[in-house]
């Protein structure tokens, strides 16, 4: 697994994730940064474990718990940490298996 793998699957996630969590109404400067402080937090830890084998479920399960505690213990105004989390998660692992079925 090279240091691209996990760049490309970061950014992407960033990319996805962040503009959700601002449509999902995390507009100031320091919700935002618990975002993507939070998805730097998780991202690398799932696709080092799924490349070493780990079921994907119990990884985005774990992301999905972890990013909800950040949000909660972190946010100033996150309304519903805990689907925030699963939400944006599940929209960038969709498209994150779309892609992946593409190239």
């Amino acid at each position: 697994m090279s240091l691209s793998t996990f760049a490309v699957s970061l950014g992407l996630t960033l990319l996805l994730e962040v503009p959700f969590a601002w449509v999902w109404g995390l507009r100031s400067r320091h919700d935002l940064t618990v975002a993507v402080l939070a998805n730097g937090l998780t991202n690398p830890a799932v696709v080092l474990l799924h490349g070493l084998g780990a079921p994907v479920l119990p990884l985005e399960a774990a992301a999905v718990a972890v990013e909800a505690l950040c949000y909660r213990a972190c946010g100033e105004s996150v309304r519903c940490p805990l689907l925030l989390a699963l939400c944006t998660n599940g929209w960038s692992y969709s498209i994150g298996a779309a892609l992946n079925l593409i190239f």
